[in-house]
């Protein structure tokens, strides 16, 4: 997925239509600037990678060969151009026919792009979401947290964006179980080469540990959806409006406060 700017579009339709008004008898040294700007911004959206026009192709070619025609390629030349030098009526003709066969394909064609708003999540930036979700933590959660746990986190808030409801309980929850798993570590000293234990057994040694009842309320609760319903992560949050809850993650915050009293390096 890429950012598309759509002012391009905008840029593309203001230089491209005025050279429908050319006409015989018109100065070509003028008009030169005009119409060499024009062939660049076409042959611009034939070379484009990003969005790739297929209908409009023959008639952008023909745009820019009619504009050939009297316009040189090297700008170093226009100086050459005879100051009496006007357009044909043939010349004339060709641009504008051109000009205006290329604006009704490439409109036809842009009605096909694949093309769509996302519509704003509650408060959030949509830009946010999509690329910066990990920025919904503090700097100190930010650092306590590892970087799959913050890519888990992104990639939530990217799915929540894009209404994926089910891709956004899949990223939160392993998020969370990662979390949950380190907190586990840390708070009952266990070494490197033991194995975590799955996320109800953690919960479970951290509530005899004396943790937060409170924290061990909450992610068991998340725990309990997700052990009944694992195919249907989406059903945790019923929505995507309701998950908003979970994407404010205020166990991740309150489970970073307690690991950071451990005064530890990032998790991991």
């Amino acid at each position: 997925m890429k950012r598309v700017n759509q002012y391009v579009f905008y840029q593309l339709g203001s230089i491209v239509h005025p050279i429908l008004t050319v006409e015989e008898g018109q100065s070509l040294p003028q008009s030169v600037w005009e119409l060499n700007k024009a062939r660049a911004w076409v042959e611009f959206v034939l070379d484009n990678q990003l969005f790739r026009i297929v209908v409009c192709q023959k008639t952008a070619q023909k745009l820019v060969e009619a504009i050939d025609a009297v316009v040189p390629r090297k700008t170093s030349e226009f100086s050459a151009i005879d100051a009496k030098r006007e357009l044909t009526w043939y010349e004339a003709y060709n641009i504008r026919t051109a000009a205006s066969e290329f604006e009704t394909v490439f409109a036809a064609e842009l009605a096909t792009f694949d093309t769509y708003i996302v519509s704003k999540k509650g408060i959030y930036s949509t830009a946010d979401l999509i690329d910066r979700a990990d920025m919904a933590f503090d700097e100190n959660a930010h650092t306590s947290l590892s970087a799959e746990v913050l890519s888990d986190f992104q990639q939530a808030g990217r799915c929540l964006a894009f209404e994926l409801a089910t891709a956004a309980g899949f990223h939160t929850m392993r998020a969370v179980e990662a979390v949950v798993r380190s907190y586990w570590r840390l708070a009952l000293k266990k070494g490197d080469s033991v194995k975590s234990p799955d996320m109800a057994v953690c919960i479970n040694e951290l509530r005899k540990a004396q943790e937060s009842e409170k924290l061990m309320n909450i992610l068991d609760d998340i725990r309990d959806l997700h052990d009944r319903i694992p195919m249907q992560v989406a059903n945790i949050v019923q929505n995507v409006h309701q998950f908003f809850r979970l994407l404010c993650f205020p166990e991740f915050v309150d489970a970073n406060s307690h690991i950071r009293r451990f005064n530890l390096n990032p998790l991991f």
